[in-house]
């Protein structure tokens, strides 16, 4: 089954929120998904905290295996 874009971050979100992070999706529009993230990890812990740009690709990833349509994603 298919999943929405909004179905897509929200799994994403579900990730990153044990790191004290959060994920949310700002809109979508003709192709582009813009998605907030605001990386609030352990300052201590680097590694433990996605990139922008390696969250960036997964979700772009996540979003065509889904069929969503979205072509490109801005993480902001």
């Amino acid at each position: 089954m298919a999943l929405s874009p909004a179905d897509v971050v929200a799994q994403f979100h579900r990730m990153v929120e044990g790191d004290g992070s959060s994920l949310s999706l700002i809109e979508v529009e003709s192709g582009l998904a813009r998605v907030r993230y605001a990386k609030t990890g352990d300052a201590h812990c680097e590694t433990c905290v996605l990139s922008p740009e390696d969250l960036r690709d997964m979700l772009s990833e996540a979003f065509q295996r889904n069929g969503t349509g979205i072509r490109e994603v801005e993480i902001v």
